[in-house]
């Protein structure tokens, strides 16, 4: 994944595909060069292709949205938006500058989990409950 572009591979077909990200989703581009991480490719509800993108929506709002890849009813597949998660007060008691930084480590398939970095501590975005759960370092 690169900028939130997806190299697929189709076992069926024995051939490669780039699967561009939603035009909507936009990711955090305050000048970091690995804002390219912003995006993960994930595990949908359906078991299918899906995408998490943290995003800002000014300059001191984060969300993340959960995206969906579903065929329409011309057979045409699109993205769709499924989810979108305030992260806003989630994680601190208020926005001192530069301690509402969130950054997206990784993301665990068996767990279906998305694991988050901020100036408070490491936590895990578990999506099928959304529970967020701080994780202690040992």
């Amino acid at each position: 994944m690169s900028g939130g572009a997806i190299l697929e591979f189709d076992f069926q077909n024995q051939s490669l595909a780039v699967t561009q990200k939603p035009a909507d989703a936009h990711p955090i581009l305050h000048g970091a060069p690995d804002h390219y991480w912003s995006f993960y490719a994930v595990r949908t509800e359906h078991s299918g292709l899906g995408l998490a993108a943290l995003s800002e929506t000014d300059y001191v709002s984060k969300i993340i949205q959960l995206w969906e890849r579903k065929s329409n009813c011309d057979g045409v597949v699109e993205w769709e938006l499924q989810k979108t998660i305030q992260l806003d007060g989630l994680f601190s008691p208020g926005p001192e500058m530069g301690q509402n930084a969130v950054s997206m480590q990784g993301y665990d398939e068996d767990t279906n989990a998305i694991f988050l970095s901020t100036f408070f501590g490491d936590y895990m975005l578990q999506l099928e409950s959304m529970q967020f759960t701080k994780k202690l370092h040992v």
